[in-house]
């Protein structure tokens, strides 16, 4: 559609690395190498050392991630798993597919998990946590550690969206047991189809994420665990190598897009909460979205849209609302329903002009116009 400001552009990012992709494949193709080959390896230290973290294993997907986390530390039929409802499904669905509960907790303005109702929902069934650092945002793991240290509850730190954020000086993924990653395509490091990696500082559950990976194979022929087929290729990996070598100066362009959307919507302070820089000095944001909370969500929204200004609503059904997780759902998530109703993830990507930036703030100041006014 002409003149459409699209809320990803994934073309433009296979353009920029189109010319090394293609002979790096060109050499993969000649050796004949596809299943986690040495490309896998190099790309897996090279993220460890981005990280500073002592292990890092790549998977087929962030969804693997997480159930294969949860059958490391242990997690068994009927244990409880503390988590939020307002992120992707496949949180909720790797709980449930060991057998597992997920147990649902509310959040706070900021769209993470309210720290402050985390105790009330442990009982002796909890035996895990998933923190989402949703949008890129981190959690508050300082209080989150110290009562999980108080119960004995094993944390899995769920980064999909929070690559390259920080809390406290050092990168999400180095504060619970494990961490998760997505390397989907929408993601600010993301490959070119279906990805995923953990992160550890223990050398135990690091070595059996890789055998567990692989049909929990120790060698060709034999099986030490129950495992699953969950190998990132060697295809990915190049790509995933390419887009690490941009990643900064991506979160370094979104977070400038960010400071532009704050200053420039700072006058509609009475109808729109944005993103606040200055929640915890010690947080430090990537934005792998750009989250608004703001009034008469869905005429705006609708009104953008009209205006070819792609826009999303991450996520229109939580996963409490879904159907197959309504058995889940105990406790009344009051912030998550509520905020739910007023959010909107606006274009934040790396490839916006400063004249898309701002296109649609000028049309969202044009859709308040009026109630400034009146």
């Amino acid at each position: 559609m002409k003149n459409k400001i699209s809320y990803l552009r994934l073309d433009k990012n296979y353009h920029k690395i189109k010319k090394k992709l293609f002979f790096f494949l060109d050499r993969i193709g000649n050796k004949g190498d596809f299943i986690l080959a040495k490309e896998v390896g190099i790309f897996e230290n090279k993220l460890k050392k981005f990280l500073n973290s002592k292990y890092v294993a790549s998977c087929a997907n962030g969804t693997d991630a997480i159930e294969i986390s949860l059958k490391i530390l242990g997690i068994k039929k009927n244990d409880e798993v503390i988590t939020v409802a307002n992120t992707w499904i496949s949180v909720a669905n790797s709980i449930i597919n060991i057998g597992a509960k997920p147990k649902f907790i509310d959040i706070d303005e900021s769209l993470n998990m309210n720290i402050l109702d985390f105790e009330k929902v442990i009982s002796k069934k909890t035996k895990c946590i998933i923190v989402t650092h949703l949008n890129g945002l981190p959690c508050k793991m300082a209080t989150i550690i110290k009562i999980c240290k108080k119960y004995n509850i094993k944390i899995i730190e769920d980064c999909s969206q929070a690559i390259g954020s920080k809390y406290k000086g050092s990168y999400v993924g180095n504060f619970g047991d494990i961490a998760t990653f997505s390397l989907h395509p929408t993601k600010n490091l993301g490959v070119f189809g279906d990805g995923g990696f953990i992160s550890t500082n223990n050398k135990r559950y690091y070595n059996k994420f890789i055998t567990i990976r692989n049909n929990g194979l120790i060698n060709r022929d034999n099986a030490k665990y129950i495992g699953r087929n969950s190998r990132l290729d060697a295809i990915q990996a190049i790509v995933g190598l390419l887009q690490l070598k941009n990643l900064k100066k991506c979160i370094s362009i979104r977070k400038a897009n960010a400071k532009f959307y704050n200053k420039s919507l700072a006058s509609l302070k009475n109808f729109i909460k944005t993103p606040n820089f200055s929640i915890d000095k010690d947080v430090k944001h990537t934005f792998h979205r750009y989250v608004i909370i703001c009034s008469e969500r869905n005429k705006l929204f609708k009104y953008l849209i009209k205006n070819n200004i792609e826009v999303k609503i991450h996520y229109p059904l939580n996963i409490h609302e879904q159907i197959s997780f309504k058995d889940y759902y105990t406790k009344k998530l009051i912030n998550t329903d509520l905020l739910n109703k007023k959010i909107i993830s606006l274009p934040i990507h790396e490839n916006l002009t400063l004249r898309d930036l701002r296109k649609i703030i000028k049309l969202i100041k044009n859709f308040y116009k009026k109630k400034i006014f009146s």
